[in-house]
């Protein structure tokens, strides 16, 4: 008996002799020639083209199984919302979560080009329902991204006018919107459940707010007013105690304005050194607007309830050129 070899080699001699003729001779002889034996039933091994074609590769990494290749340069295009919206906060409280975003291309491939330092300005309303930033103590700030092309703005503190309202991030590659709402305290309270109850003891602690470090020039008015929070021995907000805020009555200090009913209830505006503010139904007082007067320095205003240790307010009343 011939081996395979053996009878391949006469094949081919057939072939050559004119004994084998025809397509489908020439392609198996074809198909032979330069190909590894294989025994029936056997596949090409992997990699292996088996139709005589060669494969192509692409530069750069797949975006996904199956995708097409992220390209080796790919530099931001576009804003994209992370974190902080919608969300709601009381009334003179600050926001839980940041605003953040991040720079990124609309392929969807991870961005390559350097991103640090790249502005975006955040923009609330000035007048209404809005809010301050905490470093800039106004409506507008400008944060530079990170070298990952993420920005979280500062701290946001909701003002005294509830209601809802926008803040736009802007930037060379666009602009986005964070919707942001004002609660009211009673509203407040009722969709968060908390324990607001007559049940609550005695105050044992105070929590001064998100303005408890500010500064403005001397003679003007503080942007972020002044709050604290009272709550019991198990952290419950007391509601209806009286917390007292006072600044100091002689050099750098500042006066609140007061609104009041005078003889023959006729409206008229006070403006005192200390003042009483009762706490609302979260257990939160909020003094009313506080003006720098014109002398410059930093001082305390502090916030006091009956057998509690005080919190404090560090304000400072700024010169010409000084940061705010």
């Amino acid at each position: 008996m011939f081996s395979r070899i053996a009878w391949l080699r006469g094949l081919a001699g057939w072939a050559r002799a004119g004994v084998l003729v025809g397509a489908g001779a020439v392609a198996v002889l074809g198909g032979l020639a330069g190909a590894p034996l294989q025994a029936a039933g056997e596949t090409s091994p992997p990699g292996s083209s088996g139709s005589g074609s060669s494969s192509s590769s692409s530069s750069g990494s797949g975006s996904g199984s199956g995708g097409a290749a992220c390209p080796a340069s790919n530099p931001p295009n576009e804003l994209t919302l992370v974190a902080g919206t919608p969300q709601t906060a009381m009334v003179a409280t600050a926001f839980a979560t940041d605003l953040q975003l991040a720079l990124a291309n609309s392929d969807g491939c991870p961005v390559t080009s350097a991103t640090a330092g790249i502005p975006v300005t955040f923009s609330a309303l000035s007048s209404g329902a809005s809010g301050v930033f905490s470093t800039s103590a106004s409506s507008t700030v400008t944060v530079g991204a990170d070298s990952a092309g993420a920005i979280a703005a500062p701290p946001f503190a909701a003002n005294t006018t509830a209601g809802s309202y926008v803040v736009t991030a802007s930037s060379q590659y666009g602009s986005v919107a964070f919707s942001l709402t004002n609660a009211a305290a009673g509203l407040w309270c009722s969709t968060l459940n908390r324990r607001v109850s007559t049940s609550a003891g005695e105050p044992m602690k105070l929590t001064a707010g998100v303005g408890s470090t500010q500064s403005t020039p001397a003679g003007e008015r503080f942007p972020i007013r002044l709050a604290v929070t009272v709550t019991d021995a198990d952290g419950n907000p007391v509601a209806g105690a009286l917390v007292a805020f006072s600044a100091p009555p002689a050099g750098a200090s500042g006066r609140f304005t007061v609104h009041t009913r005078g003889r023959h209830d006729r409206a008229r505006v006070v403006h005192p050194h200390t003042v009483t503010v009762e706490a609302n139904a979260c257990g939160i007082a909020v003094a009313p607007a506080f003006t720098a007067n014109a002398l410059q320095g930093g001082y305390v205003v502090e916030a006091t309830v009956e057998h509690v240790r005080p919190a404090a307010f560090a304000l400072v009343n700024a010169g010409p050129g000084q940061p705010q």
